[in-house]
């Protein structure tokens, strides 16, 4: 499917404007400047109750201006209005479905199932692609049939998309360097070809908060890794985020679980400094929470999160 224009996608919502709300990507030529044809990009957004934020998703991935999409939302029984959002849009989606499903990895493991692109990723259904991000992809695409991961940077925002809280600029290189955690991958800025994912395999449908990391770490160890020096996405920092630093607990200790299955294929060294990396990490959380607790007048709480703290620091001593 050629992506829609400006003037064809519904009226942006009162008061809101920029990109992508009133400004879009200029159209692409339907062939590349050599003549071949663009690779088709498949985009999958899994969604739950995202009604404050799904349109602006969706409009960041019809108003790219490429001129192969094929983009799948694969929403997961929302309670509020989301799919009323999904259904003013579902002329230009290439199929779209809201069923109760099994977590979020299993939802884009459905659209990838779906998905025929040449180029696949997923956008979270509260994460935004820039303008002429696609093209930025496709172009740096080695050659189609080639099993590849391709990255980008990010910006991670604040819940009105105002502030840029921080900025992804040390992307891995390697396998070691994203076992490392000195490096990540920015999850919406990161695609990768339909024949890198056969190699791989789906994301781990065990998995709730660390999917991606384990992806990404499964992945490199079987494909090359091309970089791409600009942002190609941002992602919203807000409460009810999974991932929201407030509640990092447990998705650090999931990913402490995914190092360890990984550790065997770096040397020891390195597996022990990433799991002071890690440790670290887990302490600072369990303090945030505690200070969360202290605030909230809940000492004892408070208490626990001090010595899980002390804890997760003392295996480094051990």
């Amino acid at each position: 499917m050629k992506c829609p224009t400006l003037a064809e996608l519904p009226s942006p919502p009162p008061g809101k404007a920029g990109w992508p709300w009133t400004d879009e990507t200029a159209t692409l030529s339907q062939a590349r400047p050599d003549g071949s044809d663009w690779p088709r990009i498949s985009i999958v957004t899994p969604s739950y109750n995202q009604v404050r934020f799904i349109e602006e998703t969706i409009r960041s991935v019809l108003l790219q201006g490429y001129p192969d999409l094929e983009y799948i939302i694969t929403d997961g029984g929302s309670q509020d209005q989301s799919v009323e959002i999904i259904k003013k849009y579902e002329h230009w989606l290439s199929y779209w479905v809201s069923e109760q499903d099994r977590g979020q990895s299993h939802a884009i493991n459905k659209g990838f199932h779906w998905s025929t692109g040449v180029i696949l990723g997923w956008l979270n259904s509260d994460d935004v692609l820039l303008p002429s991000a696609l093209a930025t992809v496709a172009t740096f695409l080695p050659r189609p049939n080639e099993p590849v991961l391709i990255a980008g940077r990010a910006e991670i925002r604040d819940v009105s998309v105002t502030r840029t809280i921080s900025i992804y600029d040390r992307i891995p290189q390697t396998f070691s360097d994203t076992f490392s955690l000195e490096a990540s991958f920015p999850q919406p800025s990161v695609f990768f070809t339909s024949e890198a994912l056969k190699l791989a395999g789906f994301l781990r449908e065990d998995l709730h908060y660390s999917m991606d990391f384990e992806l990404w770490l499964r992945m490199t160890r079987h494909v090359p890794i091309v970089l791409i020096e600009q942002h190609l996405s941002w992602m919203r920092q807000h409460e009810d985020a999974k991932t929201f630093p407030g509640n990092a607990v447990p998705g650090l200790e999931e990913g402490e679980r995914v190092l360890q299955s990984y550790s065997h294929f770096v040397p020891a060294a390195m597996a022990k400094q990433t799991f002071a990396i890690s440790h670290w990490r887990q302490s600072r959380a369990w303090i945030a929470r505690g200070l969360g607790s202290i605030a909230g007048g809940d000492r004892r709480n408070a208490w626990v999160a001090a010595y899980r703290a002390a804890r997760v620091r003392a295996h480094d001593r051990s």
